[in-house]
C-alpha cells in the first residue's frame, strides 16, 4: 500500500487473505504523547477477538472468529517498559483463552502492577483464573451484563450469559477485591416503558460498582444489523454517517424511539445523581483497593458528567444537517 502511495496508485480496497499474526508487533512509542492529557497511556492489548459472537458486537465481524494472542513473554516485555504501576488492557476479553490467561496473570504478579481490563461473566466460574486475577493486580473489570433477562439474552446471541446469577458473580468479584464496571442495553423487541424501572431497580440491588446503560445499536457487519436491515427497522441504511451510537437509529417494537431514547437518558440521570453514587461507592470502600477506590470514584464522576450532558430531548434527526455522498463503491463498507 505504502508503495502504491509513493507512486500515486492506491487501490480502493487492499484485502488480506488471512488475519495477521499478533507475533512481533512493535511497542508503542509512548514517548510521543504528552502524558497529562490522559488518564493514562498504559493501553495493552494481549489479544484479538472474542470466543463468543453476540449479535450486536462488532468484535467477531472486525477481528473474525475466535482469539489470536500475542505470546506471553512480549506482552511481559511492553509492561515492563511502562512507566508508573497502572495498567488498562483493551482486550474484549482478557480471560477468554484460559490457559493463556492463566499464564499471563502468573507472570503478570510479581510485577506488582495494579490493572483493570474486561472480561465476560462467565469468568466467575473459573476459581483458579478468579484467584489470579486477584494476585496479579486486577482492581476492576468491564463486564457485559446487557440484561437480567433470558428472552433477552436469548435474542441477541448471548448465550453465554443464560443461567448466570449476576448477584452471584458480582459478589464473587467483590470477594476478589475486583470492582465492577457494569454494562447494560435497552431496546431489545420485548422492551416497554416499565424497563426503565425494573433496570434501574436490579443495578441498584446488585451493587455493581458503576454503571453503563447503552441503547441497542445494529453496528454495521454484525447480525443484527443484517436482521434489522431485512425487517426495514433502520431509519438509515448507513446510519453510521449521519448518527452516533448514542442515538436510537432503529425501529424499536414496543415503543417509539423518543420513548427509547428519554428512558435510557432517565436511567442514567437517576443513576448518577450525588446521592445514589456517593452511596454506591461508599457501600463498596472496604472491599475495594485503594487503586480500585481511585478509579471507580473516577468512573462515577466521570459518568455523572456523562449523564447530566446528555439532553433529554430525543435525537430524530441527525447531529448534523447535511447530505452525504456515499462514494462509489463504499456503500457496503463491511462484507
Amino acid at each position: 500500500m505504502l508503495k502504491d502511495f509513493r507512486n500515486k496508485n492506491l487501490k480502493r480496497y487492499y484485502r488480506s487473505a488471512s488475519l495477521p499474526s499478533l507475533e512481533n508487533i512493535p511497542i508503542a512509542k509512548r514517548e510521543l504523547l504528552q502524558r497529562d492529557q490522559y488518564d493514562t497511556i498504559n493501553l495493552v492489548q494481549t489479544s484479538r477477538g472474542c470466543p463468543y459472537k453476540c449479535h450486536f458486537c462488532s468484535v467477531s465481524s472486525l477481528y473474525g472468529k475466535g482469539v489470536r494472542v500475542r505470546p506471553v513473554v512480549e506482552v511481559i516485555t511492553e509492561i515492563e517498559t511502562l512507566a508508573g504501576d497502572d495498567i488498562l488492557f483493551v482486550d474484549d476479553n482478557l480471560v477468554g483463552k484460559k490457559a493463556y490467561a492463566n499464564e499471563l496473570l502468573n507472570r503478570l504478579a510479581p510485577l506488582k502492577k495494579k490493572w483493570i481490563g474486561q472480561a465476560a461473566v462467565t469468568v466467575v466460574n473459573q476459581k483458579e483464573v478468579l484467584k489470579l486475577l486477584q494476585k496479579s493486580g486486577c482492581a476492576g473489570l468491564f463486564v457485559g451484563f446487557e440484561t437480567n433477562s433470558s428472552a433477552k439474552l436469548n435474542e441477541v446471541g448471548k448465550f453465554q450469559n443464560i443461567n448466570s446469577d449476576y448477584f452471584l458473580a458480582v459478589q464473587k468479584l467483590h470477594e476478589h477485591g475486583i470492582a465492577i464496571l457494569g454494562s447494560f442495553i435497552v431496546g431489545f423487541d420485548s422492551d416497554e416503558q416499565a424497563c426503565f424501572e425494573g433496570l434501574l431497580e436490579f443495578v441498584v440491588k446488585s451493587k455493581i460498582d458503576v454503571v453503563d446503560v447503552t441503547v441497542l445499536t445494529p453496528y454495521p457487519g454484525t447480525i443484527l444489523y443484517e436482521r434489522m436491515k431485512a425487517q426495514k427497522r433502520l431509519i438509515d441504511d448507513h446510519w453510521w454517517l449521519k448518527y452516533d451510537a448514542s442515538d436510537v437509529v432503529f425501529k424499536p417494537k414496543r415503543m417509539t424511539r423518543a420513548e427509547l431514547y428519554q428512558g435510557r437518558v432517565w436511567v442514567l440521570k437517576e443513576l448518577y445523581k450525588l446521592s445514589p453514587l456517593l452511596k454506591r461507592w461508599l457501600g463498596g470502600i472496604s472491599r475495594r483497593s485503594f487503586f480500585g477506590n481511585y478509579i471507580s470514584l473516577i468512573a462515577n464522576f466521570g459518568f455523572r458528567k456523562n449523564a447530566n450532558a446528555l439532553p433529554l430531548d430525543s435525537c430524530d434527526r441527525p447531529k448534523e444537517n447535511y447530505d452525504v455522498i456515499i462514494p462509489k463503491g463504499m456503500e457496503r463498507p463491511f462484507s
